[in-house]
């Protein structure tokens, strides 16, 4: 994983860490491992394309990404 990819998700779990520590219980926070090269070449050969080289950096570092929050209901029932 490069230095940066690793820094975000890194930065993205203390997000998730304050927003739970200042009083959002239902913050959750989740990534997986990306695909490996062989996987890569697998899926853009059933694609019968080659991807961006964005988007295969991406799904190779992070396989899924899942950040997820919820309001208090004092904020937004009133």
């Amino acid at each position: 994983m490069t230095a940066y990819f690793e820094q975000t998700l890194d930065r993205l779990g203390d997000i998730a860490k304050r927003l739970r520590q200042s009083g959002m219980p239902d913050v959750e926070y989740k990534w997986t491992e990306g695909i490996s090269t062989g996987e890569l070449t697998a899926l853009e050969e059933g694609l019968q394309r080659p991807l961006p080289a964005s988007l295969s950096e991406l799904i190779q570092r992070c396989g899924s990404l899942y950040l997820l929050w919820s309001l208090p209901p004092t904020l937004y029932c009133k």
